[in-house]
């Protein structure tokens, strides 16, 4: 992995936080940190790497990840609909400090 150019997609590092958290039980705050290695790396490109440091961020602060990066992805969208009811009042609060 270190002698070459890595490409993430964003689907990667969705799919990524879910095995973690459901399958192998990591706790989120270190799921975190290694997603902030990964994305340290200089030989590591990821699709939408702004989104991603955002949904990231979010994440830390109580979002769910899954809806964080949607939400970051879809910046030029006027309206963001959700099945997660706890969404909107999470966002209200983020999108007031972007």
């Amino acid at each position: 992995m270190e002698s070459h150019d890595i490409f993430i997609p964003k689907t990667v590092i969705l799919e990524t936080e879910w095995v973690l958290r459901h399958a192998y039980c990591i706790k989120k705050v270190n799921i975190i940190k290694g997603f902030q290695r990964l994305l340290g790396l200089g030989n590591v490109r990821v699709e939408g790497p702004d989104n991603v440091i955002q949904a990231i961020s979010w994440y830390e602060g109580g979002f769910d990840f899954a809806d964080a990066l949607h939400l970051a992805s879809s910046k030029r969208a006027e309206k963001f609909a959700t099945f997660n009811n706890a969404l909107p009042k999470k966002q209200a609060k983020s999108v007031q400090s972007r």
